[in-house]
């Protein structure tokens, strides 16, 4: 405190001219028409940049606020698309009908949104971390699914956090079919080009196109049927097991991952429990 009243005092004649300069500015202002108004313009513009730096600030947060609420109304219209639903009617659907809601129909897919914190592409084995776990409903085994295609399956599970084995591991296998077709097959990763993968297991008998898409095939627990996973670029035959090899550009664009959403199946258990009799 004395270190304080020492050092008014050896500065007292800046305060002094401070004080001065002031309170002559406040009555030129105060006194003169012309600069009231040039200062009042300076004022208000200061006060514009001011806020709207402020409102800026608050609008980026209220961005990221109303980016999640998108990514929750997104899951919630994703689950009542028709993909999501299982069909106990002897009728074929509509092949334009999007969503429906009746009594012959039975959610089978809903969805956890999420959003990647930490994504690889590089590697031959890469992996991806997303910020969603246990508390949220996350187990291990569900699928992974971008707003656009196949992302892949989660393998690790901690309270908040959850690790995802991508569509770029070597591991990965994803059941496939041509979108105009029943003919099934798998897609996986040649560990090269993040853009581009390959398919296996089509008979040569198929009748496939390059532009053909190749969706999700329904046949596995964690995504729904349909989901877009690429394109196809350029086939061959295979004289040698009776299958073409098929070479896909990948959908996705994985290096730019941002949301994402975990499917749950609310008939795993019951199909687990089928499975397990079988084997």
């Amino acid at each position: 405190m004395l270190n304080f009243f020492r050092f008014l005092q050896k500065h007292n004649y800046i305060f002094v001219f401070i004080i001065l300069e002031a309170l002559a500015l406040w009555l030129i202002i105060s006194t003169n028409d012309y600069q009231r108004a040039v200062s009042g313009s300076v004022i208000t513009s200061i006060e514009g940049r001011v806020f709207n730096f402020s409102s800026g600030i608050s609008n980026f947060f209220k961005l990221k606020s109303d980016n999640h609420s998108l990514q929750v109304e997104n899951a919630y219209l994703r689950s009542k698309l028709k993909e999501s639903y299982r069909d106990d009617s002897q009728t074929e659907l509509p092949a334009d009908s999007l969503m429906f809601n009746d009594e012959n129909n039975f959610q089978m897919f809903t969805y956890i949104p999420a959003q990647v914190i930490n994504n690889s592409v590089n590697k031959r084995n890469n992996h991806i971390i997303i910020n969603k776990g246990k508390h949220d409903g996350v187990e291990i085994n569900m699928g992974v699914v971008s707003p656009t295609s196949v992302v892949g399956v989660v393998t690790g599970v901690t309270e908040h956090f959850a690790t995802v084995l991508p569509v770029l591991h070597s591991r990965s296998k994803i059941s496939a079919k041509l979108k105009n077709d029943y003919e099934y097959g798998i897609i996986s990763w040649n560990g090269l080009d993040y853009k581009k993968g390959e398919m296996t297991g089509v008979p040569l008998h198929a009748k496939i196109n390059i532009g053909d898409t190749i969706v999700t095939s329904g046949h596995t627990q964690r995504y729904p049927l349909n989901i877009p996973i690429g394109i196809i670029t350029d086939f061959s035959h295979n004289n040698g097991n009776g299958f073409y090899n098929i070479d896909v550009s990948f959908i996705e664009d994985y290096r730019k991952l941002n949301l994402v959403y975990v499917v749950e199946n609310f008939y795993k258990n019951e199909i687990d429990s089928l499975l397990n009799i079988n084997e």
